[in-house]
């Protein structure tokens, strides 16, 4: 309906963004705006319906257009109609846009097209989670002739609104609208086809799949394509009226890092002087908007050589156009305890499995623990178990009779393919899509590589060993070229790096080894395509090893983490942004007796400050042996959830999940209760007020050797970006 917006606790309402031509009807143009307040964190647009009305035959719109702000300039709540909309005044010769801050696309309609209506399951998610808690018309207004009777001009002006249909339910799949843009160029004239491009690399860690496009050019426009990595996988025809359209048949999906980018064509054989970029109808533009579906939203304005922004609604600390480039305090809400009977020692845990936000694959270890001897036999019952935190309880389990000993776990987000480690078995494994066979192992099964007793030990770089066996490796991670990197391992210091000999990556060959000089126990991994970054945790040498793959010798950069203890876990969320699992203290298998507290933290590495600590959130004393990590999106209230697995003592498990706080709005996030939380385990509403610490400094290692001091600031600094 179309009146209080939401505001008064409906599940489903309609409002009318509306406007018109103000004054009397002097032939020109002009935008008008309107804006609308938000009235919840999240909130789902399921439909825009666009209408123009009007005019008296002299008006029309030549684009209607829907942004997302974070703030928006001239809007006054105090001054708004009764369903929240307020008139925004716009100066001349200015659009609506320059009334937006942080603006973000969402959708734009250009007569006769019709409008967009989302499937049952799909949503584009607007409000203050996603960072925009203000939605904005733009309506570009042209009339081309006076009226003789400014009466009835007065009485039917020249009207346009948008209708959005919003939902508070969070939808499976959220629709987002990237913008792909070149804003640096000019055609030469007289050319048949001139080309401009713009593409840049999106650090998202997930697969994305079309789900419409829009294009936009001026009068030479004559094709603009979406590109992946260069190649065009849609396109479509500046000339005709701007609308979302589909692909039709094959989905086009794109995979994690990948470049996207936009192809325009021009003809300039009708123009005797070079033609430039600009907004007027005598200049030109080179625009793609993708609509991109996902279970998370996914925001970013790529303009070309300037490379990509706003990728992230939400930094973990707070709003997304305050990065903060030191260490700052934040605490951590526990949310919820999940285990199960028979539940063993929980290794690993990859959340939101198979885009399926309510997911969790945990890969476990029954009723065996870790030994200085390798285990023999694989465990009798399957060790991969998918837990639904919707229902509360595991709803699939696969992975039975396989391994001896679970250790590393990767989801390929595009095909589905599960990776693992096993430290005793010596093998990286893919398994079938069934998940009870080993379709690919990487590694001699159950034969530990052997080198010279010089040679042999963690912390070594161990060239002489054997070309086909691991050392209790730990990690993989797959990159879309389908190269595999196996950290290896607990008795070596190195990645093995293996690529497919076939185009169905059937079968492997070791390609090269990289050595990791001074890591003790590399222990995760994450792989970063858009910045060619492998990062590896040296679990005893409390490092980050940062490895450049473009590199003709790999030259590890370390970033010391010491002061927060050894890093067990590493992870990287659905943005691109990495965070690490710490311990400072021994856990109660190693005190074997003694008094024993440790500290566990979540150390959050800001990718807008190249990879320095912006944030860390204290977990406290209570776990005992955590061991990996995994961090998502929150889509109702654009919170980082985190997920620790733990390896405790006597064979036990469990999977803790904690909300970590932003500093803008930490009480707010108390009284949110257990909504999201998994059934059957700890109360929802345990509040842990723990505040982190300080670090005094931090010691930066160089790949030189040298060493540099860094002190975090009192007070955070910002940038606007």
């Amino acid at each position: 309906r179309v009146g209080a917006g939401g505001a008064g606790g409906e599940e489903e309402w309609s409002t009318k963004l509306a406007t018109q031509w103000s004054g009397l009807s002097v032939a020109g143009e002009r935008h008008a705006c309107a804006a609308y307040k938000l009235p919840h964190a999240s909130q789902g647009v399921r439909a825009f319906v666009p209408e123009v009305t009007g005019g008296r035959g002299l008006g029309r719109a030549h684009h209607l257009a829907i942004y997302g702000c974070d703030a928006v300039y001239g809007f006054n709540e105090g001054d708004v109609d009764a369903a929240g909309v307020g008139q925004v005044p716009v100066p001349r010769k200015t659009s609506c846009v320059s009334r937006c801050v942080d603006m973000v696309s969402l959708y734009a309609w250009q007569p006769p097209a019709g409008p967009l209506e989302f499937p049952d399951d799909t949503a584009s998610m607007v409000g203050d989670a996603v960072g925009s808690p203000y939605v904005i018309l733009e309506a570009h207004l042209i009339v081309e002739g006076s009226d003789e009777d400014p009466a009835a001009w007065a009485a039917d002006p020249l009207r346009a609104a948008i209708t959005l249909h919003f939902s508070r339910t969070i939808p499976t799949r959220v629709a987002s609208a990237i913008v792909i843009a070149n804003s640096s160029f000019a055609l030469a004239p007289q050319r048949e086809k001139e080309v401009v491009l713009a593409e840049c690399c999106m650090p998202n860690t997930h697969a994305m799949e079309l789900h419409a496009m829009r294009v936009h050019a001026h009068a030479w426009g004559r094709r603009v394509a979406l590109t992946v990595d260069g190649s065009d996988v849609y396109d479509g025809d500046p000339r005709q009226p701007q609308a979302y359209r589909s692909p039709a048949g094959t989905a086009v999906k794109v995979s994690p890092f990948r470049k996207l980018g936009a192809r325009c064509e021009y003809d300039t054989r009708g123009s005797t002087t070079p033609i430039h970029v600009g907004m007027s109808a005598t200049n030109e533009m080179c625009c793609a908007y993708p609509m991109l579906l996902s279970h998370v939203p996914i925001r970013g304005i790529c303009n070309g050589k300037w490379g990509l922004n706003k990728l992230d609604p939400q930094l973990p600390t707070g709003k997304s156009r305050r990065p903060v480039r030191g260490a700052s305090e934040h605490g951590a809400q526990l949310l919820d305890t999940i285990r199960w009977d028979g539940m063993g020692q929980a290794s690993a845990v990859v959340a939101a499995y198979r885009g399926d936000r309510n997911k969790l694959l945990i890969f476990h270890r029954l009723d065996r623990m870790m030994a200085a001897k390798d285990h023999a036999e694989p465990l009798g019952g399957a060790t991969l178990s998918v837990w639904d935190e919707s229902s509360g309880r595991v709803v699939e389990t696969f992975g039975a009779g396989i391994f001896p000993l679970p250790h590393g776990l990767a989801v390929d987000t595009l095909s589905g393919d599960v990776w693992t480690t096993d430290v005793d078995a010596q093998a990286a494994v893919r398994l079938s899509h069934g998940g009870n066979t080993k379709e690919v192992v990487l590694g001699n099964w159950g034969r530990r590589a052997t080198g010279s007793a010089g040679a042999r030990g963690p912390g070594v770089a161990l060239r002489d060993l054997e070309d086909t066996s691991l050392c209790r490796p730990t990690s993989a991670v797959v990159a879309a070229d389908g190269r595999v990197y196996v950290s290896d391992g607990y008795c070596a210091a190195r990645v093995v790096v293996y690529a497919p000999v076939d185009a169905e990556r059937s079968d492997y060959r070791r390609e090269r080894v990289i050595d990791l000089p001074g890591a003790i126990v590399p222990h995760a991994l994450v792989l970063d395509e858009c910045k060619h970054k492998l990062y590896v945790a040296g679990r005893e040498d409390k490092q980050i090893h940062v490895v450049d793959l473009q590199s003709a010798e790999a030259k590890p950069l370390r970033i010391d983490t010491g002061v927060y203890g050894r890093v067990f876990g590493l992870t990287m969320d659905e943005y691109g942004q990495m965070f690490a699992l710490t311990l400072r203290g021994e856990t109660s298998q190693e005190a074997r007796g003694r008094p024993s507290s440790p500290s566990v933290s979540i150390v959050w590495f800001s990718r807008a400050t190249a990879m320095r600590i912006g944030g860390v959130w204290d977990l406290g004393s209570e776990m005992d042996a955590p061991h990996d990590l995994a961090v998502t999106i929150d889509v109702a209230t654009g919170d980082r959830l985190a997920y620790v697995a733990e390896t405790e003592a006597g064979g036990t498990g469990a999977i803790r999940k904690y909300r970590l706080l932003r500093e803008d709005r930490p009480e707010e996030v108390r009284t949110l209760g257990a909504g999201g939380a998994s059934k059957g385990g700890q109360d929802a509403s345990a509040w842990r007020g723990v505040r982190v610490r300080e670090p005094a400094s931090a010691r930066v290692v160089r790949s030189d050797g040298g060493t540099d001091e860094w002190r975090p600031r009192k007070e955070p600094a910002y940038y606007h970006g």
